[in-house]
């Protein structure tokens, strides 16, 4: 099932319970970015873990978020925007952007599922939200 805005998420997990999902990857979207904490709360009742995109999620209540590093991406922006604002054509400057992920838990989260968070992953965490 495509979910194509705010309306569709109870019945995507509705379904995704039915299916016994075990866990749910959430993918970066503008129809879920501003769904975070709805998101959040549905992933809970459903007792199934998600890993989300960004930290808003996990800072909504999710379990936990990998992905782009956002301060670092806003840097290079700001890099680009330097460079044009002095004179640069933007076709001469070379294509580039961050490397560096995020890796945010949810302790809260975790111990709700009933998830014990790995040492490892507590010692990559850049945040842990307890």
């Amino acid at each position: 099932m495509a979910v194509k805005g705010p309306d569709d998420l109870e019945r995507a997990f509705s379904l995704l319970k039915q299916a016994q999902v075990d866990g749910l990857l959430v993918e970066q979207s503008p129809v879920f970015i501003f769904q975070a904490k709805k998101l959040a709360e549905l992933a809970a009742e459903a007792k199934l873990p998600a890993i989300y995109p960004l930290s808003n999620y996990t800072q909504a209540g999710g379990l936990a978020s990998l992905g782009p590093n956002l301060t670092d991406n806003l840097q290079h922006t700001a890099g680009y925007i330097g460079k044009i604002l002095k004179g640069a054509n933007p076709l001469d400057l070379p294509v580039e952007g961050s490397e560096k992920t995020s890796l945010t838990v949810n302790s809260t989260a975790a111990k709700d599922l009933g998830i014990t968070i790995p040492p490892q992953v507590q010692a990559r965490a850049d945040s842990i939200i307890e």
